[in-house]
């Protein structure tokens, strides 16, 4: 809370709490949009088409407050309002009911806690103020004093509301109310309310001290906090019901961001992050999890299992949902990667094997494709040279290199086949500890790509004779993945699915590391799984996989996704019948990637990206040109440091703003 209002509150002895657009705040960009929600649930309810009752409602508004001026009254009701759009020729009485019913239940809904004034409530509380609040709001007090409770709001003197009092702050009346129902000084009266006119001017020109709350939109705008794209679609209006929830649940966002728990990270890097997730990143967790407890209770899954590392946050997400759908199979977190799968399933050495053992992205050296395995180099210096490389050191490169690393494995087969006895043993004891073993038809959640931890998982089972349904779910599949599906796997994905369609496949490719970085887990990649000294099976971790610096922004980000998602479930899931199709859950990302401002060019393009498998890895930045010395020394620097970047569009654009 800045200094100078919290000297005006403890000075006070009574706080003035305007409700709306301050104490508290719509889901909505604006409030004639509850009016849309309104006509949409009518319409779900099996109702006829009313696509011209927001326009209707608010004419009737309209309507109904100059009838009431004309008979010199300050102030209208709902009823009032309802009762004039009995008029309109295409609404009977039933109808209006039912329109009126969602009218007062969609507002429920759709009220948050601000919480910047619900803070300083609690303050004003702790040191004995006593407060009031006073609103010109049309709706029935019951419902005012219902949504002030939900919001947390239970304690206070006095609601003073025009629907019931006849009385305004526009007009001054309710000021009146208020000084003659307190019984005190005016001047002991600080007021605090989002509109200039009748909450900053009409209460100073009744003796009221008053402080202005800035607007959720206002303060974007003068801020810069939106795009202007955003801001041209709120003041328009023109926009559909999930894309006014979702700019709403972003404008209700307030300065409850906390100091970060994390040291590593300054403030100005914590809010960058935080607010990154919240803003870009939740949307595209909601939309992926609704899609996917829709597809787990239409599939009757008996669990669903999330992949680690990328399904740490996913399973959260999926948990936040779940609270609102009992019908969710229950989740569970399976740790898992590709060495420590793909290791103990190795019994042959197939061509499926061969590949995986030789696989990887980053030119490695002999000693590193053995290391990898679990082995120690140096138990094969004989072997290593017999296949015909110099030493382990050599990097493996050409295709004639590729051969020898082939006959290499063959020589030592014998020594794989033990690791391998090993990890499988250890592998099953704890596949039946999480209760995967003893299901029948199971979900497994990744981000997706290639879907090949499926595959190794599924040839698992089969090494131990399980035949168990798997159905995998992603976030997107590439083409690749189609060879899964030609194998007999089931793969549903939700922005792409084998690629398709290309638009949503380019956004991926834009920078398939940056959707790797939001799923970040706060462990390092699974290896293996041992028998502790507590003869329990518990994994092994890769500990270099695991920076602190960068695992301290993911959380920062995730933190902001999750309360993103926090704060829209229960909305989202009253009214269940929208849709959030993967175009619109991922168009914040996509507008990052590809149009990056300045800050976000800086702080995802020094973000490194380490690619490999076991504890072997080899770590870029996503998009960090080289520094204007080296380039001036040798300007082809900025060419290697092109190809070495995963986010090129980003890399490109950093450039030009050198």
């Amino acid at each position: 809370m800045p200094d100078h209002l919290q000297k005006r509150i403890n000075s006070a002895e009574i706080i003035s709490l305007d409700i709306f657009d301050t104490a508290i705040l719509r889901v909505v960009p604006r409030p004639v949009d509850v009016f849309n929600i309104v006509m949409a649930r009518f319409a779900n309810r099996g109702q006829s088409s009313v696509n011209f009752y927001p326009q209707a409602r608010f004419e009737a508004e309209a309507k109904a407050r100059n009838q009431a001026w004309q008979a010199g009254h300050f102030e209208i009701t709902l009823d009032e309002i309802y009762q004039t759009l009995l008029q309109h020729p295409l609404l009977n009485g039933t109808q209006i009911e039912i329109l009126k019913e969602l009218e007062i239940s969609t507002e429920l809904a759709l009220a948050r806690r601000n919480t910047f004034i619900h803070s300083l409530y609690r303050k004003a509380l702790e040191n004995g103020k006593r407060i009031f609040f006073l609103s010109d709001m049309y709706l029935p007090e019951p419902v005012v004093i219902q949504i002030l409770q939900n919001c947390g709001y239970q304690h206070y003197e006095s609601l003073l509301l025009s629907s019931t009092l006849k009385k305004t702050k526009a007009a001054g009346s309710l000021f009146e109310h208020l000084i003659a129902n307190a019984d005190c000084n005016p001047k002991s009266i600080l007021h605090i309310g989002d509109n200039i006119n009748s909450d900053i001017q009409m209460a100073q020109r009744h003796g009221l001290a008053s402080y202005y709350y800035e607007k959720s939109l206002d303060k974007a705008v003068r801020l810069s906090e939106l795009p202007k794209k955003q801001i041209k679609i709120i003041k328009k209006g023109i926009a559909s019901i999930e894309t006014k929830l979702y700019l709403g649940t972003i404008l209700t966002q307030h300065t409850n961001i906390q100091s970060s728990p994390n040291a590593i990270l300054e403030q100005q890097e914590f809010d960058f992050w935080y607010k990154f997730g919240y803003r870009t990143v939740g949307l595209l967790f909601l939309g992926f999890s609704r899609w996917l407890i829709n597809k787990a209770t239409t599939d009757n899954l008996e669990r669903v299992y999330f992949l680690s590392r990328d399904g740490f946050i996913l399973k959260q997400v999926y948990e936040i949902l779940s609270e609102f759908n009992p019908k969710a199979p229950p989740a569970e977190y399976l740790y898992a990667s590709r060495r420590a799968l793909n290791i103990p399933s190795i019994t042959t050495l197939d061509d499926h094997v061969m590949d995986f053992l030789v696989s990887g992205t980053s030119r490695l050296c002999v000693d590193q494709f053995i290391q990898r395995l679990g082995l120690n180099p140096s138990d094969f210096e004989v072997a290593i040279c017999a296949v015909g490389f110099t030493n382990g050191r050599q990097r493996v490169i050409s295709g004639h290199d590729y051969a020898q690393l082939r006959a290499l494995y063959h020589q030592i087969f014998p020594e794989i086949q033990k690791i391998a006895l090993t990890e499988r043993i250890n592998l099953h004891t704890y596949l039946d500890s999480i209760g995967l073993l003893a299901q029948k038809k199971i979900g497994m959640v990744d981000i997706g790509w290639h879907g090949t931890l499926q595959r190794s998982i599924s040839r698992q089972l089969a090494t131990e004779g399980k035949e168990i349904e798997i159905k995998g779910y992603y976030l997107g599949t590439f083409e690749k993945a189609n060879s899964l599906i030609e194998e007999g796997y089931s793969i549903n994905s939700y922005i792409c699915h084998l690629g398709k369609p290309i638009t949503l496949h380019h956004i991926i490719k834009l920078c398939v590391e940056v959707f790797e970085f939001i799923h970040t887990a706060p462990h390092g990649s699974v290896i293996r799984f041992d028998l502790t000294s507590h003869d329990k099976i518990e994994p092994v971790f890769d500990s270099a996989d695991c920076n602190p610096e960068r695992l301290a922004k993911a959380e920062a980000l995730q933190q902001g996704a999750l309360d993103f998602v926090r704060n829209s479930a229960d909305i989202w899931s009253k009214l269940d019948f929208l849709q959030l199709p993967p175009e619109m859950a991922v168009e914040p990302l996509a507008q990052v990637l590809s149009n990056p401002s300045r800050q976000e060019l800086l702080y995802l393009g020094d973000l490194e990206h380490a690619e490999g498998f076991g504890d072997v890895y080899v770590k870029r930045h996503l998009a960090k040109p080289p520094n204007i010395v080296k380039i001036l020394k040798n300007p082809l620097e900025l060419l290697y440091g092109y190809r070495n970047a995963f986010w090129r569009r980003g890399y490109c654009k950093r450039i030009l703003s050198i």
